[in-house]
């Protein structure tokens, strides 16, 4: 659009904010400067956040191969007590991000091929475990802290349908009734199970 850029992270920025926008490229190819006008694509984000995006990009090197410059790398180190908060703070801002994305799931916002099953995160692990363990250990809580949020949906096969069951026991002055909880246990599993069958789906999609 007639702004010189000076660097890939620009060109990315300027169109990731001007999804459905028509746009102006002037490019430099063989020795020769073209205009070219384009529309990016608008897509939705993990948090349902729309932006613009083209399909170009630039070669690089694998990841496995990236190495920091000296001058740019630094060591930082918490005594034990700094560290637990920041994992406290950390773990609950994971967990906040977990709860938003479910919500905006069920609303809409974010599309279902975006849940992905067991074949997904192996594949994600496995390039996280390629760029250093940090990054390995940093998905591993990431997937632990998803997991927990999960297993607390009040679902009666989870342990949020147990907590649910004992607020209405403590509401009531009574357990459920076993026949109620039957019918619920089957409920949760049919739930359980379409959610891993659209995982799997994803999954296979992804690898085709």
């Amino acid at each position: 659009n007639g702004q010189p850029v000076s660097g890939w992270v620009e060109v990315t920025r300027l169109i990731r904010q001007a999804p459905e926008q028509s746009m102006t490229l002037s490019i430099l190819r063989d020795g020769q400067v073209q205009t070219l006008s384009v529309m990016p694509q608008a897509k939705r984000d993990a948090m349902g956040t729309p932006y613009g995006f083209l399909g170009i990009g630039v070669a690089q090197p694998a990841a496995s191969q990236l190495e920091a410059p000296a001058e740019y790398r630094q060591t930082i180190q918490h005594d034990p007590l700094t560290a637990l908060v920041k994992a406290t703070v950390k773990t609950w801002d994971l967990s906040v991000l977990t709860v938003n994305a479910f919500g905006k799931m069920i609303s809409g916002l974010i599309g279902l091929d975006n849940l992905s099953g067991p074949i997904t995160i192996a594949k994600v692990a496995g390039h996280t475990a390629d760029l250093g363990w940090a990054s390995f250990i940093g998905f591993m809580a990431l997937m632990s802290v998803s997991l927990g949020i999960l297993n607390l949906l009040p679902i009666p096969v989870l342990d949020g349908g147990h907590l649910v069951y004992y607020l209405i026991e403590a509401i009531r002055g009574r357990p459920v009734s076993e026949q109620v909880q039957m019918i619920g246990l089957r409920i949760g599993i049919a739930m359980l199970g379409v959610l891993m069958c659209l995982a799997l789906f994803n999954d296979f999609s992804r690898l085709g």
